[in-house]
């Protein structure tokens, strides 16, 4: 169940004011007190983030689709290449775009409790080749196309796709 959690205060133009101030969830009228240390471990006190520390954890933060070679290595910040991706499955999935607004106000729990998916999606090659190279006898496609055995049993299992290189030019 996703908790709901907004805090209010009455307003003031002095920032200085801002940690004795008295706040409030606006969903359940609880009183609270802010701070900004991170390390307090008290229930009534809610810690929030200044612009400053979000901007410094920013700079820090990982870079999701990116590796960088030194990182890898163990050192820390480095060069950022990018992440290989290798292709799972795809599927065909509805686009829910009036529910993602009731997601984000937390109407909903996740994405994939309003999201319709239609199957999975097969390209032409898994849809019309990969049929037919069941059908054939291994030793015929070995012969034929020059490829080793291991690598047609992965074609003809969906584990690996064509290359390039296995194109007759």
């Amino acid at each position: 169940m996703v908790t709901r959690f907004h805090l209010i205060a009455p307003y003031s133009t002095e920032p200085q004011e801002y940690l004795s101030l008295p706040w409030f969830d606006r969903f359940t009228g609880t009183e609270y007190a802010i701070s900004v240390d991170e390390a307090l471990m008290d229930p009534a006190v809610a810690v929030v983030r200044s612009y400053g520390t979000v901007f410094a954890s920013f700079v820090r933060h990982p870079e999701a689709k990116s590796l960088d070679i030194e990182r890898r290595a163990g050192a820390g910040d480095g060069l950022l290449e990018r992440r290989p991706v290798r292709e799972g499955s795809r599927a065909y999935i509805g686009k829910e775009s009036n529910q993602l607004e009731e997601i984000v106000a937390g109407a909903w729990g996740r994405l994939e409790d309003v999201q319709t998916e239609y199957g999975q999606a097969l390209d032409a090659w898994f849809r019309w080749v990969v049929p037919v190279l069941k059908q054939m006898p291994l030793s015929l496609l070995v012969s034929k196309t020059g490829l080793d055995r291991r690598t047609i049993q992965r074609l003809r299992n969906r584990l690996a796709r064509p290359r390039r290189s296995h194109k007759r030019g």
